[in-house]
Order: structure tokens, then C-alpha cells, then sequence
């Protein structure tokens, strides 16, 4: 018996329910059905050891029910008693069985199981399986491996009494299997099973999906995708062909058993040893139900062996002088380079790469390559290439041609600074292959000291460099040279200039002094000692008036001293003037102080009366009655809404049409004359139409 068991003790055994590859809830019965052309196999077992050990003494029964036949649902179906108490078969049937086969080596693990006295694994030769299962108690070792028994063999199932083919079976019926379990009320009751099937659903047993087969250094490992099938497979048999395909011979003693639930990989793998044999070889996988049915086998899996291949190559480089190119030269022994396939050469600027491929497809004997565009750093390496691609590549050797020949000058730079001081330098890609990087320098004046901004070369196109903006130079310039691998430097760039941002407002203008003037209030005025000064904004307000100061006019930039008259203002009240600077950055100066100043008043000379006006389709029509026996003209002053009154026009006579007025608007007037000695009188009261 220790000889069977030390058989099976191969199979990895993960606990029970080996049967339909899931752990159901304990207490209950699992049925599985399959439909065939002429019968209906039921395979069938308890979830737990102790069911089992009860069941077996009490058996089961199976009841089918029709409920469908010819298209149309019976009302009520006919119930049939299958089986009215299967047990397992009695020890002389198994006797009996065993000498009619005894090649069938599940017969004694399932007897010894059902019958022993004892049951246990020795744990000799460091098995784990062994080690495993002696953990466990004897009763779940019976268990296991009687249904482990009845997987591999229907004969085995059918003497355990977990087997049935119903061959009294009618096409386009349908069938309600029931396994009842014949346990008295007394005990613990065990779920009962049930199998609904159709014996129109005949399904054909699938290949095995995704075989593939892998050959390395002697070795083969054959893998397939055992969970997409796991519904339909319990094991599987693995084949090999050493003719080509012509016969195959088993691989597996016993079937390849299918992982248990938990397995973490959906891939099963079966290894096999091919040593130093060479030439090709054809694997097939096929899978095999619980009901002893095998599937068709997968299509051939071919493998190529070859020799193990020990050959590393070695080279020689050394620079062409005349014309700046790299040959590299190897040699090779065919004793030696046995087993390879080809030669691949490959280069790179750093001995850590990364390596390109100059040739891949170098034939498997003495010869050279010459690389006529070389780096300025060269790694060369030459591999030798077995069948399955791996590589064995020879010691790095490095060369580093002359080159005197500098890059040429970085162009296309551009940059700005921003408000913080924040400057961004970018310029155009060299297009050498051998540069290293830049070089940035930086000065105030075009002219000026150089200092490099850069504390070493920089590898990118865009430098960020940080200034003061509260300084005197209103700009800043950079230029640039590359360089190359070598240390060859190229010319300096042309020069970037850069503007700071203005920051700094203008200082104010000096108002010097007031003074009046018969046309109006005046003053004299200093311009700011700023030099991007771009406007000069002049401000009026009234001495009885207190914050509302009112812009009155816009100058340009001057240099020296300059006069302003005010000829807007027709009182004589005092009125107080200043200014402010606004540079081209649009910053504006603080205030200059404040000058105060009012009309000079010469002797008043008579004026209109009766000033009076009205509107008309044609506008506004102003009349007044003037002195007699002078000779004059009439200046008409104007302001709309509630803007100040402002010279308007001079006239002669006693009335004047405005015509440019709008109807929507409103208008104020005044007049005064204006004698010929070039005294004025003083202004008529106001109207407002």
C-alpha cells in the first residue's frame, strides 16, 4: 500500500475538494453533469470528511425528474428513482477489479482509504507533500485521497459510489438530477444537490488555451492557462515528440493536477529536462475531466535545442588619423564560437550607456567595421549571438579621436526681466553633436566687465538669472558660447540686450514761483531732473475749495524753465496750481508743492447789460445791449453742464448764434468786451439755456 501512496505523494495535494476546484460551505453535497450523445454522467461527492465517512455507511440516493420534453414544460414532472442507496462497493468488488486491472494504481489508494486500518504518508526523501498531509488528521488524509482517487479514475468513482451514467435518456427532455443524502434524522443533517440538464446541450471538451513552450540552456518549461478551463478539467497530460511529430510519449506518470482554488497564478507549468540533446522537439498538453474523459490535444508546441553557448569575443580599436573615423577588428576562433549565431557590435558615449546597435547581423568570423562618424567619448562592445538571441558580450573598450574644431556661437536670444528681477535668458539648440553645454556672461554696459553668470557649463537652452531693479543702469546684456565635449569653446554670441523694469517713479517738477497775469493766473516751473520723464500733468483748484483738485492740462517733456498761463479762469479769485511727472513706465511722481496765484486786476472798464438768451431750432441766440461811443469786440465765454466756463469765441455786434450746442445738453454763457487798448471789462452775469 506505501507504494501506491508514495505514488501519489508526487501529486500536490492542497486539501480537500479537489473534485470542482472551489471549497463549498461544509455539510453539503456537490453534483457535476455531463451531457453526452447517448447518456448523462454524473459525478458527484460530500464537502467535508465527516460527511463522507457517514455517507458512506448510510449511501445516497438519485432521483431525476423530467420537466421539459419537445419544446413544451411539463405541468407536473415525472419523478424516477436513479439510484435508491448508493454506497461504496464492497472490498471484494475492488478485489475483483484489481485483477481484471492492475495497472490502475488509484484502485488501491481509493481501497486503502475506504478499508485501511491505518493511513498516513511517510515523510522520507524530504516530500512536502508528505510533511503536509501527516499534519493533518487521518481522517481528512482518507478523504483526500479517495476523492483524489476518484478524479484520476471513473472506475474508482463508480466503486466509491460517486458515479453514475444514466443511459435511459430522451432526446429534447430535460433533467432535474436530486442527490439526497440517506443520513437518519438523528445526525447532522448534509445539504442535499441538485443538476438541472438539457440532453440537447452537448458541450465538446475544449484545447487547453495559451500552450506555449520555452527552451533554455537544456531546459524546457511548457505552460497553459488552466484557469479559464477550470471548469471543464481536473488534470492534464503533457506529450513530447522527439520525430518530429510523428509519435509522442507521455511526460506526465500520472495526470497533471489542476491548482487548487487559491492558486495565485492562472498559468500552470510543467517543466522537463532536455540535458545536452539537440535538434527538434514537439510538446502537446491535453486536459481530462472528472468523468475520465481527455480533451483534444493543444496544437504542436515546437522547441529548437541547441548547444550552450561559452564563447565571449574580443576586440581591438584605434583611431583612423587620416580621415578622423574608428576601426574596430576582431578575431574568431570557430572551435571556439561554437553554438553562436551571429555578431553584434554596439557603442555608447559613457561605459554605463546607453549602448546603440551599429551592426546586429555580423557574420561568426575575423572581421572589422569602420565607424566613420564617431562620438568624441566611444564605448565600443562586440556580442556573440546564440539562437534564442541571448548575447555575450566582450570587455568595453573606449576611444576618443582628436578634435580641435569648436562649436559655432549660440544664436537666436531672447530674454526679458520682470518686475522682481527675475531674468529669462533662451537661445536656439547647437546642432553639434559633440557640445557639452553653454557658457553665459553678463555686464552692465556693452563695453563694460564681463563676469560668467554660469558657475559651470549648463546643458539646457534657458538660463534664469536674478538682479536688483533699484539700480542705475536701466539695462542689463548677456552673450553666450558653446561648448564642446573636447573643452573647444566657440565664439561669444551677439550681445542680448535686456530692459530693466522701471520701478523708480520720476522725481516731481519744482514750481518756482506764481504769477498773475491780466489773461490769467501763472506760474514758472522747473521740469523733473528725471530723464524718462514722457508727460507732465498740471492740476487747478479754488482757495475756497479743499480736496477737489482738477486736471486743466497735459505738457510735454521740456528741459529748462518754462511759463504756464491759465487763460480758463475769467474771476479774479485766488487759485492754487501743481504738477506731476509720469515716466514712459506709467509711474507717476508725488506732488510738487503747491503754488498759489489769481488774475491780475486792472481798472474795470464798462461791460454789456441786459445780457439775456434763449434757444431756437438754429441753437442758442445770446443778445446784449452794449456802452456807446468805444471801440470793442464781445469775447463770448462757454461751459456745458457743470464744466468750467472757457473762452469760447470773439465777436462783434450785439447778439451771437451758437450753433453748435445739443439738444440734450445744457449750456452757460458769459461775455465781456474787449477794447482795443487791450483792457477788458468785466463779465456779464451768467446765462444758462
Amino acid at each position: 500500500m506505501n507504494k501506491f501512496l508514495n505514488i501519489f505523494s508526487a501529486i500536490m495535494l492542497l486539501g480537500a475538494g479537489l473534485l470542482y476546484g472551489q471549497k463549498p460551505p461544509q455539510g453539503a453535497l456537490r453534483l457535476k453533469g455531463k451531457v453526452n450523445a447517448h447518456s448523462i454522467q454524473l459525478r458527484w461527492a460530500p464537502t467535508d470528511p465527516v460527511s463522507w465517512q457517514l455517507l458512506n455507511q448510510y449511501g445516497y440516493r438519485l432521483e431525476r425528474s423530467t420537466t421539459f420534453r419537445n419544446g413544451q414544460l411539463l405541468g407536473i414532472p415525472e419523478r424516477k428513482v436513479v439510484l435508491e442507496q448508493q454506497k461504496p462497493a464492497p472490498l471484494a468488488a475492488w478485489e475483483a477489479a484489481w485483477l481484471q486491472d492492475s495497472t490502475d494504481q488509484n484502485l488501491p489508494v481509493a481501497v486503502q482509504a475506504l478499508y485501511g486500518e491505518s493511513f498516513y504518508l511517510e515523510a522520507g526523501n524530504g516530500n512536502q507533500l508528505a510533511h503536509f498531509v501527516n499534519q493533518q488528521r487521518e481522517q481528512e488524509n482518507r478523504y483526500a485521497f479517495a476523492l483524489l482517487a476518484a478524479d484520476q479514475s471513473i472506475r474508482v468513482a463508480e466503486l466509491m459510489g460517486l458515479y453514475y451514467e444514466d443511459q435511459q435518456i430522451q432526446q429534447g427532455e430535460r433533467y432535474l438530477y436530486s442527490l439526497i443524502p440517506l443520513l437518519p434524522d438523528s445526525l447532522e443533517p448534509v445539504k442535499a444537490a441538485y443538476q438541472l440538464l438539457f440532453t440537447e446541450e452537448v458541450v465538446e471538451l475544449p484545447q487547453p488555451f495559451e500552450a506555449r513552450a520555452a527552451y533554455l540552456e537544456g531546459k524546457v518549461q511548457v505552460s497553459w492557462d488552466w484557469k479559464s478551463l477550470e471548469d471543464f478539467y481536473t488534470a492534464y497530460e503533457v506529450q513530447r515528440s522527439d520525430d518530429g511529430g510523428k509519435a509522442y510519449f507521455d511526460l506526465t506518470d500520472t495526470p497533471f493536477i489542476q491548482p487548487a482554488e487559491n492558486h495565485h497564478s492562472r498559468i500552470m507549468l510543467f517543466p522537463d529536462t532536455l540535458g545536452t540533446d539537440e535538434g527538434t522537439f514537439y510538446y502537446r498538453v491535453r486536459g481530462r475531466d472528472a468523468f475520465g474523459a481527455a480533451g483534444p490535444y493543444s496544437d504542436p508546441l515546437k522547441v529548437e535545442a541547441y548547444p550552450v553557448m561559452s564563447f565571449t569575443p574580443e576586440i581591438a580599436v584605434w583611431e583612423n588619423e587620416d580621415n578622423g573615423s574608428v576601426e574596430i577588428a576582431w578575431k574568431i576562433n570557430p572551435d571556439e564560437a561554437y553554438a553562436v549565431e551571429s555578431l553584434r557590435l554596439a557603442r555608447a558615449e559613457t561605459d554605463q550607456g546607453p549602448f546603440k546597435i551599429l551592426r546586429g547581423d555580423l557574420p561568426v568570423h575575423d572581421g572589422s567595421f569602420r565607424d566613420i562618424a564617431p562620438e568624441s567619448s566611444n564605448y565600443y562592445k562586440l556580442a556573440a549571438v546564440d539562437k534564442a538571441g541571448r548575447e555575450n558580450w566582450s570587455y568595453t573598450q573606449f576611444i576618443q579621436p582628436m578634435d580641435s574644431i569648436p562649436p559655432l556661437p549660440p544664436v537666436a536670444l531672447t530674454g526679458k526681466m520682470d518686475t522682481t528681477g527675475l531674468v529669462q535668458v533662451q537661445w536656439a539648440p547647437n546642432k553639434e553633436k559633440d557640445l557639452f553645454g553653454y557658457r553665459v556672461y553678463r555686464a552692465n554696459e556693452p563695453n563694460g566687465t564681463w563676469v560668467q553668470a554660469t558657475k559651470r557649463e549648463i546643458f539646457t537652452t534657458h538660463f534664469t538669472d536674478s538682479l536688483p531693479v533699484k539700480v542705475l543702469n536701466k539695462k542689463v546684456y548677456y552673450k553666450l558660447l558653446a561648448v564642446d565635449k573636447r573643452g573647444n569653446p566657440s565664439d561669444y554670441s551677439e550681445l542680448l540686450e535686456i530692459n530693466r523694469p522701471d520701478v523708480i517713479p520720476p522725481s516731481p517738477p519744482v514750481m518756482v514761483k506764481g504769477a498773475s497775469h491780466t489773461r490769467g493766473p501763472a506760474f514758472y516751473w522747473q521740469p523733473s531732473g528725471s530723464e524718462d520723464v514722457a508727460t507732465y500733468q498740471v492740476y487747478r483748484k479754488a482757495a475756497s475749495e479743499t480736496e477737489r483738485w482738477e486736471w486743466i492740462a497735459s505738457l510735454e517733456p521740456v528741459e529748462d524753465e518754462q511759463f504756464f498761463l491759465d487763460s480758463t479762469i475769467y474771476d479774479f479769485e485766488p487759485y492754487y496750481y501743481l504738477m506731476i511727472a509720469i515716466d514712459d513706465s506709467g509711474l507717476e511722481s508725488v506732488p510738487s508743492r503747491p503754488v498759489g496765484v489769481s488774475r491780475f486786476e486792472e481798472k474795470i472798464k464798462k461791460g454789456v447789460h441786459d445780457f439775456k438768451g434763449k434757444r431756437n431750432n438754429e441753437g442758442a441766440l445770446l443778445e446784449w445791449k452794449s456802452p456807446l461811443g468805444s471801440d470793442f469786440k464781445v469775447d463770448v465765454y462757454r461751459g456745458q453742464g457743470d464744466e468750467p466756463i472757457r473762452f469760447y469765441k470773439r465777436i462783434s455786434g450785439k447778439e451771437f448764434l451758437d450753433a453748435e450746442v445739443l439738444d440734450n445738453k445744457k449750456y452757460r454763457y458769459r461775455v465781456r468786451l474787449a477794447y482795443e487798448d487791450g483792457q477788458v471789462s468785466k463779465f456779464s452775469q451768467e446765462v444758462r439755456l
